[in-house]
Order: structure tokens, then C-alpha cells, then sequence
């Protein structure tokens, strides 16, 4: 089992023509944000899937963790470990390259033909890119595999898009809630927010952009602002009130529209 040639070679072919907007020039903010969330116990093993050359990497191993990324482009890799100024050694692991260096290992190949009884098994994965680079019928192949790499108990933590593809050629595809388990239009993200604030929910705002956000959000009894950024405003309209932009709304509006009466 493979990438699709169609995944690979748009992959490929991004990186070698320096298509790659995607990659962030400082530590991805959604990871600082819950990396304890995703490492409870403290330093334990991460898998970075498609981990490009992302900075990423170097803050993991610097907080303590194996890290042990996995990239398709050797470039990527090569430009990585300059940014880092480490010095791999690079030795075969099966049907992929790795390049080492002390606690960072990055393996160049294909995700599918990782073995785990050469890679072992991990405490946590931090995607960030790799599942919205993959298409449909990859995405439904590489979550149960990714899984499979993980101890009992372990965690991922998933950085994703949702917005309507027709209107744009992916990658980045837009992953559905649908392919995401326990995610959004399920209540429970928003009703255990509210629970931790200690705030009761009819006395919540949220804003959603997406027809699974709002479903979430009104299914723990939170009040809802569309935003028209990624769908029209007709698939938002179980919001109590849809805006086509933020920009211009400030806080007096919000608590103006907080205290009308919905009925």
C-alpha cells in the first residue's frame, strides 16, 4: 500500500517548485496551544506526518521528545536540517532513508510503507499538514493507519481546513467533519469550552463560519454569528445572524445583538 501517484507527485512537485506557502517561518501556533493536551505525561514520542521542513520539529526535540517525522521530498529535509544547523546521518530503515540527529529522526518516503516494527510505536502524532494534502480515498486510508501507529491511549492532535471545494483545486483539500471523529457538528468541543469558562451557555457567542460549526455550537445551547467567508450565506442560516465579514463589527455591536430577544 502507496500514496496515490496523484497525492505524491502534487506533493512532490510543490516542494520542488517552491510552491509552498503552507509552511509556517515560526512554531505552529495550534501546537504551542495544546501540546500538553496531546503529551500529558510529558516527554514521550511524536510522529510529524508530511512534516515538510516545519519548525515544528526543532521546538518538539527542544521541549524534550523523540520526534520522528516523515517527509516525501528530500529537499524538505535537506532544507530542515540547515535550518536547524544539525548534521544528520543518513542510514536505510526499511523501504525509507533516515536522517538522524540525536533525538530528530526524519524518514523519507512514503507514510504507507512505514513498518512499525522498525519505527516502533508513538505516544502522540501532530499532523499539521498531512491529511488536508491528502485526497479522498488516501485520507480514508491513512487515518486507520496512522492510528495504528499509535500506543494504546496515545494521541493526535489535527490542524485542518473546512471550506467549500468547489470552490478551489486542492491541496489543501477540505476535510469534512464527517471524516473527523468526535469533531464538529458534534457539541462536545463547545460544551466542555463553556464548562471549563464556568459560564452558562445561553450567555455565549460563537462565531462559525461553517454549517458543522454552527450545528455544534447550537447543539450545546450556545447563540451563533455566521461569517459568509467560506460558505454562502444560506447554508449558515441556523445562525441566529450571519454577517459576510468581521471587519467593522466591534464589541458594542455584539453586546447590541447579545441583548435582542430570539424567538
Amino acid at each position: 500500500m502507496t500514496l496515490s501517484a496523484v497525492d505524491r507527485d502534487a506533493w512532490l512537485a510543490r516542494w520542488r517548485d517552491g510552491r509552498t506557502r503552507f509552511h509556517l517561518e515560526q512554531v505552529n501556533p495550534t501546537l504551542l496551544r495544546y501540546v500538553d493536551r496531546l503529551l500529558p505525561g510529558g516527554r514521550g514520542r511524536v510522529l510529524v506526518p508530511l512534516c515538510g521542513k516545519s519548525l515544528d520539529l526543532g521546538w518538539l526535540v527542544e521541549q524534550g521528545h523523540d520526534v520522528v517525522g516523515v517527509e516525501l521530498s528530500e529537499k524538505a529535509v535537506s532544507d530542515l536540517f540547515v535550518d536547524l544547523g544539525r548534521h544528520p546521518v543518513i542510514s536505510a530503515k526499511g523501504a525509507c532513508d533516515a536522517w538522524r540527529s540525536e533525538s530528530l529522526e526524519i524518514l523519507v518516503g512514503d507514510i504507507f510503507e512505514l513498518d512499525p516494527s522498525l519505527i516502533g510505536i508513538f505516544d502522540g502524532v501532530w499532523d499539521r499538514a498531512a491529511l488536508v494534502a491528502l485526497n479522498r480515498t488516501d485520507r480514508a486510508r491513512y487515518v486507520p493507519w496512522i492510528l495504528h501507529l499509535l500506543k494504546s491511549g496515545g494521541r493526535g492532535l489535527l490542524s485542518t481546513l473546512s471550506y467549500d471545494q468547489t470552490q478551489m483545486e486542492g491541496p489543501p483539500f477540505s476535510v469534512t467533519a464527517d471524516e473527523v471523529e468526535n469533531s464538529k457538528p458534534d457539541p462536545a468541543t463547545y460544551a466542555t469550552a463553556v464548562k471549563n469558562l464556568g459560564m452558562d451557555p445561553s450567555g455565549c457567542f460563537a462565531i462559525e463560519d461553517s454549517p458543522e460549526g454552527i450545528a455544534s455550537a447550537l447543539g450545546a445551547d450556545l447563540r451563533v454569528i455566521g461569517v459568509a467567508v467560506m460558505h454562502d450565506e444560506g447554508k449558515l442560516s441556523k445562525a441566529e445572524r450571519v454577517v459576510s465579514t468581521l471587519a467593522g463589527v466591534f464589541l458594542d455591536d455584539l453586546r447590541q445583538w447579545f441583548a435582542e430577544t430570539v424567538y
